[in-house]
């Protein structure tokens, strides 16, 4: 397996050689670079997967480098992450704007550095998937243009067979004879017809037809020709026949376009008027031809219409899918998006989306449309585990035992199940069942439909695979963004989005907001002592402790250092001193375990309301901020109460 290669920028040498050595240890390809000009000249001859850059370097610092990095097309594409001790949003916003990804605080935590470097690697690979997979789409759909070319031209071509008859016909108007040669060729079946609609001579084609020997059809109507047991006075021959009379009367053709319910074809009958000339027409004889009659078998050509109809309604669908399910947020939204698009895809069907929960390693129902059976409702996650195989995109022939094998089919060939997946992971199953449309289909009208349908399923599922697993992807990135690696808690920059609008919320409800400032006594002292790792422990065990005991609406945050922040929305200052006062005496109780040390803590508290210590959030946490400051020179281990604010 390729190595990912990783070049460090920092011209920091102790820096340089930690993370030379530990990224070399877990697999990278490490490179190192002391300044911003060593850097660009490496990159001059290679690419590498990743970049960490520090920010404060003499000469060009890391901000100048990441923008002549973008600047050029051979290195634009390459991921920077920061390393920095700057903590300010400003200077953060700075490194995003710049073109970096992310940001590492020094001192850097290795198991951060790795997890970090991780995930963005692996963001890197799906994004390349994600193009690789799109070529293909774009290459499927070319293919599927180029069939509906071809459809285009077997239509054009049957056009211009039906222009070829039509000229055959006016030959039939001037020479029986040369009519006879002609009509016998043609796969239409053709008759001429006298005044009171008989038939006086018929092409060979009725006996291709099965419809009688051309010598015993003469005498016989069209009707008694195609229906020749059908007595209903309703049925749609008699009525065009009675009508098609009417139109001779004036020279006018007649023509009739429709599925014939007993030959089961589609036809398209013409019937045109012949001219004869007006001394004939005086006194006419009765074996004198009237009308020519042309029924053509158009079925090929509508289920050409039909089918050409379908793909462009399908293609239209699948792009809406595409569409719809980028504009979702969140995976839930997901699921409504897919049933619609299944309905719409596959008529007289019922089926269900079934999502694999990987961390309870089971499989829930998210959504269904119609009745879809239990079979297929109840498939659990050891029967998923069986799609886990290597595909194959052949179908012989319509049953289970032929069937691609990373299909699931019944016992009756009706119901199919899907995988949903990337990577060879699923996360999902889609399961169809045919019931309904095998019902009104023969078996091999089954499989014609569902070797048709196979590539849109195809395409159904693998929009799915990506659109979940996008979702995922920014899911996870939106909670790193948030979360302080170290405690668990909110970070500084949610805490502060989070108490600007719970600050709004207060004032637009005319409700109270609670606010405690926190931080362990002592702790420089407790570091020099124990060493940082120590500290760590205490920070993370105390960063337990508070999500523990905060209510679902409340937020804990790290602040910064050993200070930790909460916001307590609709609380009172009485409820929120009373709060302190409970999280004061269980971080006394703490017991921590360092090594083979039981370490104990104290905490100091203030708290600040809001209206009465602010209006706004500078304000609040300003008034909190200096209620701790005074805990702390009241002895610690205390809450404080801030003063009240005119």
């Amino acid at each position: 397996m390729k190595k990912e290669t990783i070049l460090i920028v920092d011209d920091s040498p102790t820096n340089l050689h930690v993370l030379l050595d530990y990224l070399g240890e877990v697999g990278f390809n490490v490179l190192i670079a002391q300044n911003g000009e060593d850097a660009l000249q490496q990159l001059e001859t290679v690419v590498p997967d990743l970049i960490l850059l520090d920010v404060m370097m003499p000469g060009i610092d890391g901000f100048e480098v990441c923008r002549r990095i973008k600047g050029n097309t051979r290195t634009q594409n390459i991921s920077i992450i920061f390393m920095t001790a700057l903590s300010h949003p400003e200077d953060k916003i700075k490194g995003f704007e710049a073109g970096g990804i992310d940001y590492l605080t020094k001192p850097l935590h290795h198991q951060e550095v790795i997890a970090r470097l991780n995930t963005h690697l692996e963001n890197q690979k799906l994004q390349e998937q994600l193009k690789a997979q799109n070529l293909r789409l774009e290459q499927q759909n070319l293919l599927l243009e180029e069939k509906n070319e071809q459809l285009h031209r077997e239509i054009a071509e049957r056009k211009r067979t039906e222009d070829v008859l039509t000229e055959s016909m006016k030959q039939v108007e001037l020479a029986k004879q040369e009519w006879e040669s002609t009509a016998d060729s043609l796969v239409h079946v053709i008759c001429l017809l006298d005044r009171q609609g008989q038939i006086i001579r018929s092409n060979r084609t009725v006996e291709q037809w099965q419809l009688g020997e051309v010598l015993n059809v003469k005498g016989k109507t069209i009707h008694e020709l195609l229906h020749p047991q059908c007595s209903e006075p309703s049925c749609y021959l008699r009525i065009f026949l009675h009508d098609s009379k009417k139109a001779l009367v004036h020279n006018r053709s007649y023509e009739y376009e429709g599925e014939d319910p007993i030959l089961r074809r589609h036809l398209d009958i013409q019937i045109r008027p012949i001219s004869v000339n007006t001394a004939r027409a005086v006194h006419p004889p009765s074996s004198t031809s009237f009308a020519v009659c042309v029924i053509q078998d158009v079925t090929s050509r509508k289920h050409v219409e039909r089918d050409l109809k379908q793909r462009t309604q399908e293609l239209l669908l699948l792009n809406t899918l595409s569409d719809s399910l980028q504009r979702c947020q969140t995976e839930k939204e997901t699921y409504a998006v897919v049933i619609n698009v299944c309905r719409q895809l596959f008529p007289l069907t019922s089926g269900t989306l079934r999502i694999v929960n990987q961390s309870q390693q089971t499989l829930y129902e998210a959504a269904f449309w119609g009745n879809p059976p239990g079979k297929i409702r109840t498939l659990d996650i050891d029967e998923a585990w069986n799609f886990d195989r290597e595909q194959s995109p052949i179908i012989p022939s319509f049953n289970a035992n032929s069937l691609p094998r990373d299909i699931n089919c019944s016992a009756d060939s009706h119901c199919q199940s899907f995988p949903v997946r990337i990577s060879g992971e699923i996360l999902a199953i889609l399961s169809i069942d045919f019931t309904q449309c095998s019902k009104q289909h023969t078996e091999q009208e089954c499989q014609r439909i569902f070797e048709s349908r196979h590539l849109v399923i195809t395409g159904v599922v693998e929009h799915y695979a990506l659109a979940l697993v996008n979702l995922r992807l920014r899911e996870t990135l939106q909670r790193e963004s948030m979360i302080d690696p170290l405690t668990g808690l909110f970070n500084r920059r949610h805490m502060e989005a989070s108490l600007s609008r719970e600050a709004r919320r207060a004032q637009r409800h005319n409700t109270s907001l609670g606010i405690m400032m926190l931080d362990v006594d002592h702790f420089k002292v407790f570091n020099d002592t124990y060493g940082h790792a120590a500290g760590d422990i205490v920070l993370r065990e105390l960063g337990g402790l508070l999500r523990r005991h905060t209510r679902a609406e409340d937020i804990a945050c790290r602040y910064g250092g050993e200070e930790f922040l909460l916001i307590l929305p609709e609380a009172s200052l009485l409820d929120t001193r009373q709060r302190a006062e409970e999280l004061r005496i269980m971080a006394k109780e703490l017991q921590i375990r360092y090594q083979e040390n039981i370490l104990s803590i104290t905490i100091s508290l203030g708290v600040a309301a809001l209206p009465r210590h602010g209006i706004n959030a500078r304000d609040i946490i300003h008034a909190a901020d200096k209620a701790l400051y005074r805990a702390k020179h009241q002895g610690r281990d205390c809450v404080v109460t801030a003063t009240f604010s005119h």
